[in-house]
């Protein structure tokens, strides 16, 4: 099979992440993948550097035809497009046979215009949602059919992410003593992600455990990003602070082996990579009650899920883990065996596969 895949965003996380996840395995499994991004963007620097395949370009309308010539150009059975813009200039190509699939990885907003409302309906033969979460927003906001909709959730490669994996050394690196529990948020330094509540659960919880630390992994920009940078060299100066921050990383499952507890602190989440990653390698998780984070996390079952924007029920559920030692390992073991059993990120693309396959029958 032939697939273009097209992401008109300048930025990375996330939906790009996956993007690169995708084409890898389907690369792998005898298919030919091309990826179309904007030539500057962080997508780009990142295919290159795995060397998967990628053309630029702008998405501007102008565009159209030129993306419906790569389509020829590159034989693509398939356009799997992620945002507005690349999905708008693939019209030009749907209206000449060939199919889109377009990703939705995001919340969908609650006022949509009529230009967007019809984008989803029309823009594409099937939309793959991320979450449950996200197919129920794309048919009460945007009317669209529910039967043209696939929910396909985040995967996790068992391999690389593995309860064998050492954060010892990350551990050191960070001078966080090895008896010490370490709370951890993973993602993009940005407003929904909540880190400005994992800084009031910090402050709170340090009252009772004054041993415990706090890591925000990831970067950001924007007023967002630099207020929660002042909001920590507020309330915790000093390097060896017992909450820091450690930046954008790359060596996710290291930075996740080195943590006692992920905590995800989100006020708005389609739904999370870095929860089934937490699970694949046993470690427990509290994450806020939003969007499609209960579609994978069970409370007392999986995880523990809290109120969002309330830093106080926050330190509350991590103050939990603490407590009682017991359940938060049977929550560890029985996160791992659901990812084991429901997250393989083989599994997920088999569905996708399906997805195109359904595309091509239609």
């Amino acid at each position: 099979m032939n697939i273009l895949m097209t992401e008109s965003s300048p930025n990375w996380g996330g939906q790009e992440q996956r993007l690169v996840r995708e084409a890898a395995w389907l690369q792998e499994q005898g298919c030919r993948v091309v990826v179309a991004c904007r030539p500057k963007s962080a997508l780009a620097a990142r295919l290159q550097a795995d060397g998967l395949p990628y053309r630029p370009m702008e998405f501007r309308l102008t565009d159209a035809p030129a993306l419906f010539r790569l389509a020829r150009e590159t034989s693509a059975d398939v356009i799997h497009t992620r945002s507005s813009a690349d999905t708008t200039c693939a019209l030009w190509a749907r209206l000449r046979g060939i199919p889109v699939v377009r990703s939705r990885h995001m919340t969908i907003p609650d006022r949509l215009n009529g230009q967007q409302k019809w984008l989803y309906r029309h823009g594409n033969v099937r939309i793959v949602a991320a979450s449950h979460h996200i197919r129920d927003g794309l048919v009460n906001q945007a009317r669209v059919d529910a039967d043209a909709i696939d929910v396909i959730g985040e995967g996790v490669d068992l391999g690389e992410f593995s309860r064998t994996i050492d954060g010892s050394a990350l551990r050191r690196e960070w001078g966080v003593d090895a008896s010490a529990p370490l709370f951890g948020v993973i993602g993009m330094i940005r407003g929904e992600k909540g880190q400005r509540h994992f800084v009031n659960a910090a402050v709170e919880l340090l009252r009772s455990v004054p041993r415990a630390r706090f890591v925000i992994v990831g970067d950001g920009t924007g007023s967002y990003a630099d207020n929660l940078r002042a909001k920590v060299r507020k309330n915790f100066p000093g390097p060896r602070a017992p909450l820091f921050l450690a930046g954008f990383r790359r060596d996710i499952p290291q930075v996740t082996a080195a943590l006692d507890v992920l905590v995800v602190p989100s006020t708005q989440e389609a739904q999370t990579l870095v929860i089934p990653q937490a699970f694949a390698m046993a470690k427990p998780v509290v994450a806020t009650k939003v969007g499609g984070i209960p579609e994978i996390v069970q409370n007392g079952r999986t995880g523990v899920l809290v109120e969002p924007n309330d830093g106080h029920t926050l330190a509350e559920g991590m103050k939990l883990m603490l407590e009682e030692p017991g359940f938060a390992r049977e929550l560890a073991g029985a996160g791992h065996e659901f990812a084991h059993r429901e997250l393989p990120f083989a599994k997920k693309m088999t569905q996708l596969l399906t997805t195109y396959g359904r595309v091509l029958a239609s």
